[in-house]
């Protein structure tokens, strides 16, 4: 028995209806995931950057338990960029933004004991660059406690931030982790300066890492020479061990004491 033509358009109507849902379905399932995976990968690279800047500090200043959360902060980032490779986007994202929120609590807590650190460093040296009279010592001196003012400005507007932009604020705490190292470099070259011999200031117009390390026995007490030394490394983003925390993480990253993936592993099974 023929179909009537009514029920024939009905009928293909509603083909036509199903399957533009679809496609409509795929292609939203589709746009999501190419959505959480420039999350995912913008994320990453981000958290690299974030990495790299407070390696020296927690390398150099670290205690043992900041030393701890860095670790965690670490191993979530490998433990993202695993998901990453496995195609899994959104476990990606979740991870990264869990490691960032470690961070943030990390850089304000190094933060604050490095600007405390680098004015110590700045007083410590103020009489001797007074008493020398030098113009450029005394402008190094200058130099560095505007940047330690400017990092706790920086500090500032990151806090200032909405809670959940970890990124802006990452960021921000970035800047202010490079301008504390601005800040200790000039602590030196001021100290430094300021025991020079005219002779020697026309030798060397440039004061670098060498000279420092090389000096700092002239112009600080021995006991507190390998003390000062050390933030002057930490001044040119150099650490004193042959490798730094974050090297030593990358080649024992040691995930299976991470709770997280310890359980991923278990559901994966």
């Amino acid at each position: 028995m023929a179909l009537r033509p009514r029920l024939l358009c009905a009928l293909f109507a509603a083909a036509v209806i199903l399957s533009a849902a679809d496609v409509s379905a795929q292609w939203e399932t589709s746009s999501n995931k190419a959505g959480e995976q420039r999350k995912a990968e913008k994320g990453l690279k981000d958290n690299r950057y974030f990495i790299f800047f407070l390696n020296t500090t927690i390398t150099n200043n670290g205690t043992d338990m900041q030393k701890a959360v860095f670790r965690d902060i670490v191993q979530r980032d490998i433990m993202s960029q695993f998901f990453y490779l496995k195609f899994m986007f959104y476990d990606s994202y979740v991870e990264i933004r869990k490691s960032q929120r470690k961070l943030i609590d990390l850089y304000r807590e190094l933060l604050r004991a490095d600007v405390d650190l680098t004015k110590s460093l700045l007083d410590a040296f103020a009489p001797s660059v007074v008493a020398c009279n030098d113009p450029l010592a005394r402008e190094y001196l200058r130099l560095g406690y505007r940047e330690t003012v400017n990092t706790s400005i920086e500090m500032g507007m990151a806090d200032a931030y909405r809670p959940t932009l970890y990124s802006m604020r990452l960021y921000k705490y970035v800047k202010a982790i490079k301008r504390i190292k601005e800040a200790k470099k000039y602590a030196f070259y001021a100290g430094i300066r300021a025991k020079m011999t005219p002779d020697e200031k026309k030798k060397i117009p440039n004061i670098t890492l060498a000279d420092v390390n090389a000096r700092l026995e002239g112009i600080v007490p021995r006991a507190e020479v390998e003390r000062f030394k050390l933030q002057s490394l930490d001044a040119f983003y150099r650490t004193a061990a042959a490798k730094s925390f974050f090297d030593e993480l990358w080649e024992n990253p040691d995930l299976d004491s991470l709770p997280d993936f310890q359980k991923y592993m278990k559901t994966d099974k």
